[in-house]
């Protein structure tokens, strides 16, 4: 049976003869193609992607590209015609019968009688992988350079440092949002999350409000019956690239965007985890190479947050020692008065902006009474009474630092 292509009929025994002819010659995938459709193939195709010669025949070629490869493959195509050159170089993913995806370098030249195309195609998997892999390398180590540099620069973290750390890993890892935070603990010593950056993905009025009043601050996010409570809760990295499936989730609030995939990475110093890294859908999913990608930068970030953790730590201490020497001025004051100034004086002076209140015990340990000596503005923030039950540094009998 004949073979019509571009208005030049070949036979099939002609067809026959230029396909072992051109078969002989070439150790890789070869093959004939009218355009789109593929009408002879030597074996490698079958040894390399697992399709044979009737299932390649049966298919339109641009059914195994992927899908982010076809718009390139398209000019390629269309620039070879176009210019009415005779042979062209193309690199593209093709799906292999097992459903995976290979990277194939192809070279045509166009046979200027029948205008069919003769194709040998290289797998270049291997090659096209170490080469991507390098490239991600090298991006994760600029990245770390960076972060160390701003870090240096600004002596220390701010809110915008800890944005840029998160917009880059996002970059880095096609990831659409995500989170970095740090881990507190609550009064019976149950880990929970409060976010030195997060994304904005806000879905409704109210979320709009509350990210909008928190973000600066951090948000708090404490349900370890999650993805994330996951890590906390564990202490190792958590991947789930079915999150809706996936029995550690606690789903999602009402009109939240989809989750289509997730990573969580502990963050961890000397002494145990101090924060966390999250990320979500990423088009690919996230696996153990994403980790091992991400492991620098998250050791890096450990260190920040633990120094940061120290440094509270030691700020808590000295405001623990400048407050009991002004105790011990206030109680030796021979009018509450002016002890209450001083009070007032000295915490203005180690938290300016800060708001106070005043407090006297009663010999009822059930409650205390409250010495009104705030500004006006603040009124609203402190409760008349407080119970001995919520204050921390009355059960504890030290001071403490939130």
């Amino acid at each position: 049976m004949p073979v019509r292509t571009n208005a030049v009929t070949v036979s099939e025994s002609e067809l026959d003869r230029l396909a072992e002819d051109f078969f002989s010659q070439s150790a890789d995938m070869a093959g004939l193609l009218d355009g789109e459709r593929f009408l002879r193939g030597n074996a490698r195709w079958q040894e390399v992607l697992g399709w044979s010669e009737e299932e390649l025949k049966a298919k339109n070629m641009n059914e195994m590209i992927h899908e982010d490869d076809l718009e390139a493959t398209g000019e390629a195509i269309s620039k070879l015609h176009e210019t009415g050159a005779t042979s062209f170089a193309h690199t593209n993913r093709c799906l292999a019968r097992d459903g995976s995806w290979h990277w194939l370098a192809w070279n045509s030249v166009l046979d200027p009688e029948t205008n069919l195309a003769f194709v040998t195609v290289r797998d270049v998997t291997k090659e096209q992988t170490i080469r991507a892999e390098r490239e991600e390398l090298l991006a994760t180590v600029s990245l770390l350079s960076e972060i160390q540099h701003r870090y240096i620069a600004e002596e220390g973290t701010s809110r915008s440092w800890w944005d840029f750390v998160l917009g880059e890993l996002l970059s880095l890892t096609s990831a659409e949002f995500g989170f970095i935070g740090r881990v507190e603990h609550d009064e019976e010593g149950a880990p929970y999350l409060v976010t030195q950056a997060v994304t904005d993905i806000a879905w409704n009025e109210w979320s709009r409000k509350f990210y909008d009043e928190f973000a600066a601050t951090g948000i708090e996010f404490r349900n370890l019956k999650s993805l994330f409570g996951a890590t906390l809760s564990s202490g190792e990295a958590v991947i789930a690239n079915e999150p809706a499936a996936d029995a550690r989730s606690g789903g999602l609030p009402e009109g939240h965007p989809p989750l289509n995939s997730y990573l969580g990475i502990p963050l961890k110093s000397v002494d145990g985890m101090v924060g966390m890294i999250g990320l979500a859908n990423r088009s690919t999913g996230f696996d153990e190479s994403t980790i091992s990608r991400l492991q620098p930068i998250a050791d890096a970030l450990g260190q920040v947050l633990d120094t940061a953790a120290t440094r509270r730590h030691n700020e808590a201490i000295r405001i623990e020692r400048d407050l009991s020497t002004d105790a011990l001025s206030i109680s030796r004051s021979p009018k509450l008065a002016e002890a209450l100034e001083l009070t007032s004086a000295t915490i203005a002076e180690l938290h300016p902006g800060s708001a106070s209140a005043f407090y006297i015990s009663h010999r009822d340990p059930a409650q205390l009474a409250r010495m009104d000596i705030r500004d006006d503005a603040n009124r609203a923030d402190f409760p008349t009474e407080l119970h001995r039950a919520s204050c921390l540094a009355l059960e504890q009998g030290a001071a403490h630092l939130s």
